[in-house]
C-alpha cells in the first residue's frame, strides 16, 4: 500500500491467523503483495504532467499550495515519493481530464480538524488519484468530514486507484470515508483502495440510484473496509458493483450520538443490475448482508459471497427487490439464514463452508474462486475435480456429514404432497417415490400408504402439507410437529421500543421481553443486550430496539427525563408488567410470564431409559407448571440435554424447533400455551 507505513501490514496480514490462504482471482496485480505502488488502472487523459518535485516540493513540506497552483483541468501532477503535511485544501474542485498521482510510496500528514471534499469530474472528461495515503484521523464531533466524488457528467469517470484512507475518525464523530452524491452521472472506480474506521459509513454511495438521481453507478473492485459503522459498504445504483473485495467489521467507532450498527455490505437504494462478486464479509457487529425493506425493490446477483457471521442477524437477508444467489458460504458462530433471494444454489455452511478472506493478501493467489487447487471450472472446491455441489471433498467424506434422517410414513392410500427444507444438504434414502424432486437443500415430494425416506445435515427449517393429519414426520427416528418449525418467522409480531433522554445525564433503563430483542440502528455502545433482556443507559439521544413476544419488565431510574414509546406510542414504565395480574387482582406469579410454547418428551409406557437433545431458536426453560425433570436435565438458554424414564420432561419455549435428536423411545409434543 503507497505509503501506509504500519497499516501495510495489517492490509496484507489482518486476521490471517484465522485461516490459510483462499486463493482467488485478481487479473493484473503481482501476487502476495496487498497494494502495489504503480498501480494498474488508467490515468485520465491529461495534455501535460508536472512533477511537482522539480516545482520545489520536499519531503516533509506542506503540499496544499502546490496542489493548487498546478492541479487543473488537462493537467496531469506527479509526486515523488515521501511524506507531506496536508492541511486539507488544493483538491477541491471541478476537473476535466486531470490526475494527481504518487510517483512510488505518498502519504499525506492530514494536520488539522476535518476535511470536507468536493471533487467532481465534469465535461466528459475524468479525474483520477492514484498512489496516495492520507493519514490522521478526523475529529468530526461537530463537522461533517467526507470525501465526495461524482461524476457530473454521463461521459466522465472518477478513478480512486491505490486510494487509502487508513485512520479514520477519532470517535464521536459524522466522517465519511468516501461519498458518491445524489447528483452523481457517470462512473466511480475504486481499485485497491483501503478505508477504515470512519463511524458514518466506509463507502457511502448509491443515492444516485433514486427516482430524482443522477443515474450514475460505482464499481469497486479489490478494496478493503475495516471497521466502518453504519455500512462499510453501502451501494444501490443502476450497474453498481462491487468484486474481489473484503468487508471486515469487528469494533466500529460510534457515530456522534453514540449510536453503533455496522453493517457489511448494504443495498440501500432502488438500482437494477447490481452485482456483488467474490465479496468476503467478517462481521461481529450487525448484518453482513442486507437489502433492507427501505431500498424499494432493487435488483441484481450475488456470485461468490464469503460471510463469517457473529451476530443474531441472519447472514445475507433480502427484504426488498429481485437478487439471486450463487456460491454464498457462511460460516461463524452467529446465525446463518440465507433469505429472501429469489433463487440461492450452493449455498454452504458450516464446516461445509469456505470462511471468508479478510485481508487482501488473502486474495491473492489462482483463478479458482472456490478454493480449488487444481484450477479447474468447478465451483464446489470438490479437490477431486468432479462435478459434485458438495463442496466437502470426496462422495464418502459428504455421506459422513449427512447424520440426520427425516422419515414421512403415510398413514392413508390417498396420494399427499409435501415440502421440506434443511439448512445443509438433502439426500434420498432407500425409500423415496421416483417422483420426488430432490434438490440440494430441499425437496419437493409425493406419496400414498408408504415412507419415503431422507438423510439431512443442519437444521430442519420447514415442513409443509396439505394432509399433514395423513402423514407421520419423524426426525431421527422421532416424531415431530411440522407446524411448530418456522413459527417464529411467520407469525411472531416484531415491535419497535424506544426511549429518549431528555438531559445530557446519563439515565440507566433496562428491559425484559417474553422472546427476542435486538437493537436498533441508535443505541449506546455500553449497553448490555441479552437473548431477552436489555440493561442500558441513554443521555440526550434516543435508543431504540426491536422486539417481539410480551414487554414483561420495564424500569427506568429518571422516568421523568426518558420517554418510553411502543410503535410509536408513549407507554408509562410503571404501568408495564401490571397485566401480569389475575382478574381477581391476585399476583399471578412466575407460570404467567413462562415463555409461550409448551415441549413434553413422554416416555410412559416404557421403561426407558432415553436421552434427547433439544434446540429451540430463541429461549428455553423449565416449565414451572409441568416440573418433572431429572436433576441433571441441563437446559442450555436455547436447549436442553435431558434424560428420561418411564415420566413426562416438560419445557417452556419461545421461537421454533430448530433441532432433535432422542435416543430410546419417546414421543415429544409441542403446543401454544393460552394461560
Amino acid at each position: 500500500m503507497a505509503g501506509n507505513n504500519g497499516s501495510d501490514d495489517r492490509q496484507n496480514t489482518h486476521l490471517t491467523d484465522r485461516r490459510g490462504y483462499l486463493k482467488l482471482a485478481v487479473g493484473g496485480l503481482v501476487a502476495g503483495t496487498a497494494l502495489s505502488s504503480t498501480a494498474t488502472g488508467s490515468v485520465s487523459a491529461t495534455t501535460r504532467t508536472v512533477d511537482l518535485g522539480t516545482e520545489g516540493l520536499q519531503a516533509g513540506d506542506v503540499i496544499d499550495d502546490y496542489l493548487d497552483e498546478h492541479l487543473e483541468d488537462g493537467t496531469k501532477v506527479t509526486v515523488p515519493a515521501g511524506e507531506y503535511e496536508w492541511r486539507g485544501d488544493g483538491l477541491d474542485g471541478r476537473y476535466e481530464d486531470a490526475a494527481l498521482v504518487g510517483d512510488g510510496e505518498v502519504t499525506f500528514r492530514f494536520e488539522g480538524d476535518y476535511w470536507n471534499l468536493s471533487i467532481f469530474a465534469v465535461g466528459g472528461g475524468d479525474f483520477t488519484i492514484q498512489n496516495v495515503t492520507v493519514r490522521g484521523p478526523v475529529e468530526s464531533e461537530e463537522n461533517k468530514s467526507r470525501f465526495r466524488f461524482d461524476a457530473r457528467d454521463p461521459d466522465s469517470t472518477v478513478r480512486l486507484d491505490n486510494f487509502n484512507l487508513p485512520d479514520g475518525d477519532v470517535g464521536y464523530g459524522r466522517a465519511i470515508g468516501i461519498y458518491v452524491g445524489l447528483d452523481h452521472e457517470g462512473t466511480v472506480h475504486l481499485t485497491n483502495c483501503h478505508v477504515e474506521g470512519f463511524p458514518n459509513n466506509g463507502l457511502y454511495a448509491g443515492p444516485y440510484g433514486k427516482s430524482d438521481g443522477g443515474g450514475g453507478r460505482v464499481l469497486v473492485e479489490r478494496c478493503l473496509f475495516v471497521n466502518n459503522n453504519i455500512d462499510g459498504v453501502r451501494l444501490g445504483g443502476d450497474g453498481d458493483t462491487i468484486r474481489d473485495s473484503v468487508i471486515v467489521q469487528e469494533d466500529v467507532p460510534a457515530y456522534v450520538n453514540g449510536a453503533k450498527s455496522g453493517r457489511g455490505l448494504r443495498i440501500r437504494y432502488p438500482g437494477d443490475d447490481i452485482t456483488v462478486e467474490n465479496v468476503h464479509i467478517t462481521c461481529d457487529t450487525s448484518k453482513p448482508f442486507i437489502v433492507p425493506d427501505r431500498a424499494e425493490g432493487p435488483s441484481g446477483q450475488v456470485s461468490g459471497l464469503f460471510i463469517e457471521n457473529n451476530t443474531e442477524s441472519s447472514a445475507a437477508v433480502v427484504e426488498s427487490g429481485t437478487f439471486s444467489a450463487d456460491n454464498v458460504h457462511v460460516t461463524g458462530s452467529g446465525d446463518k439464514d440465507v433469505t429472501g433471494f429469489d433463487s440461492a444454489t450452493n449455498v454452504f455452511t458450516g464446516s461445509e463452508a469456505e470462511s471468508p478472506a479478510t485481508s487482501l493478501a488473502e486474495l491473492d493467489g489462482d483463478d479458482s474462486t472456490s478454493g480449488n487447487e487444481d484450477g479447474d471450472d468447478s465451483t464446489s472446491g470438490n479437490e477431486d475435480g468432479d462435478d459434485s455441489t458438495s463442496g466437502n471433498g470426496t462422495e464418502e467424506d459428504t455421506e459422513d456429514a449427512l447424520d440426520q434422517t427425516l422419515t414421512v410414513d403415510g398413514t392413508s392410500s390417498a396420494e399427499k404432497s409435501y415440502t421440506f427444507e434443511v439448512t445443509g444438504e438433502v439426500r434420498a434414502g432407500d425409500n423415496i417415490n421416483p417422483d420426488d424432486t430432490v434438490n440440494e437443500s430441499s425437496v419437493d415430494g409425493t406419496m400414498f400408504s408408504s415412507s419415503d425416506s431422507y438423510q439431512f445435515s443442519g437444521e430442519l427449517v420447514r415442513f409443509e402439507s396439505d394432509a399433514l393429519d395423513e402423514m407421520t414426520v419423524l426426525v431421527n427416528g422421532s416424531p415431530i410437529d411440522p407446524t411448530a418449525l418456522g413459527e417464529d418467522s411467520s407469525e411472531t409480531t416484531s415491535r419497535e421500543l424506544t426511549l429518549t433522554g431528555s438531559t445530557r445525564e446519563p439515565k440507566a433503563y433496562s428491559f425484559t421481553v417474553s422472546e427476542s430483542v435486538t437493537a436498533g440502528d441508535n443505541i449506546n455502545p455500553d449497553d448490555t443486550i441479552s437473548e431477552r433482556s436489555v440493561e442500558g443507559v441513554v443521555w440526550f439521544s434516543t435508543d431504540s430496539y426491536t422486539i417481539t413476544g410480551e414487554l414483561l419488565e420495564l424500569t427506568v431510574d429518571s422516568p421523568d427525563d426518558v420517554t418510553v414509546t411502543l410503535d410509536g406510542e408513549t407507554i408509562d414504565p410503571e404501568a408495564v408488567g401490571d397485566e401480569t395480574s389475575t382478574d381477581d387482582g391476585t399476583d399471578s406469579g412466575d407460570e404467567e410470564n413462562q415463555l409461550p410454547k409448551r415441549l413434553v418428551v413422554d416416555g410412559t409406557g416404557d421403561p426407558g431409559p432415553a436421552t434427547y437433545t433439544i434446540e429451540v431458536s430463541e429461549a428455553m426453560e423449565r416449565d414451572t407448571e409441568l416440573d418433572d425433570t431429572e436433576a441433571d436435565d441441563t437446559v442450555t438458554g436455547t436447549g436442553v440435554n435431558g434424560t428420561l424414564g418411564d415420566d413426562i420432561d416438560s419445557y417452556r419455549f419461545a421461537g421454533h424447533l430448530v433441532s432433535m435428536r432422542v435416543t430410546g423411545q419417546a414421543t415429544v409434543t409441542i403446543e401454544e400455551v393460552t394461560e
